[in-house]
């Protein structure tokens, strides 16, 4: 993913990103930081096509992302940010959304989004179900559930915009150690502030 000259506006008088240059290399785990209003979120939104009004080059291999189809799009990244939708359905429906998985592929998916613990102590387990918008369960585990819905489907990029912020400190470090290990993933990650642990595991860090 190539980022060239960047900007974006929301207004024309307030400017959120100027002259943004970036590069991320498949497989690879990488870092954003920066101040609150820095235009963290912004930048997310721009390279998984959900705002196309900017200047410069936002480019998939090569491939400008205007000129991408929407659908292919959704179908390679996730973008995992701290408002989870939960569907009112059970947490297994809330993961594999209506598509049948084998429960080997399943398992996988709650172990490497560290969901297991909340499932064990849960009296149905993955079959427990949710309230409307997952009421029923913490910030944390709304955004574990997200993560398992992202590897079950097959996203080999995942944009997480404070995705492990509602955790606290031992399953976050757990979750993001699980992502940046799995080599077939390509992870941007915002964070205010990076673990060492895990900032030093990082192919890269850009400030924006």
């Amino acid at each position: 993913i190539k980022i060239t000259n960047l900007n974006f506006a929301y207004t024309p008088e307030k400017p959120i990103l100027k002259n943004v240059n970036m590069e991320f290399e498949i497989g690879k785990k990488y870092g954003i930081i920066g101040e609150s209003g820095s235009g963290k979120t912004t930048f997310f939104k721009l390279l998984n096509g959900m705002l196309e009004d900017y200047e410069g080059k936002i480019e998939y291999d090569g491939i400008s992302l205007l000129n991408l189809d929407k659908e292919k799009i959704r179908e390679n990244v996730a973008y995992i940010d701290q408002n989870v939708y939960i569907f009112n359905d059970t947490i297994k429906e809330n993961i594999c959304l209506g598509k049948n998985y084998p429960d080997e592929k399943i398992d996988n998916s709650i172990k490497e989004s560290a969901l297991l613990p909340m499932i064990q102590n849960l009296e149905n387990g993955i079959n427990t179900p949710a309230s409307e918008n997952g009421k029923n369960f913490s910030g944390g585990q709304r955004q574990r559930i997200a993560i398992a819905r992202a590897l079950i489907h097959g996203r080999k990029i995942l944009l997480i915009d404070e995705g492990t912020s509602s955790l606290d400190k031992e399953n976050a470090l757990e979750i993001e150690k699980r992502l940046i290990e799995n080599p077939d993933l390509t992870v941007i990650m915002i964070s205010h502030n990076f673990d060492p642990q895990i900032k030093e595991k990082l192919d890269g860090v850009y400030k924006l």
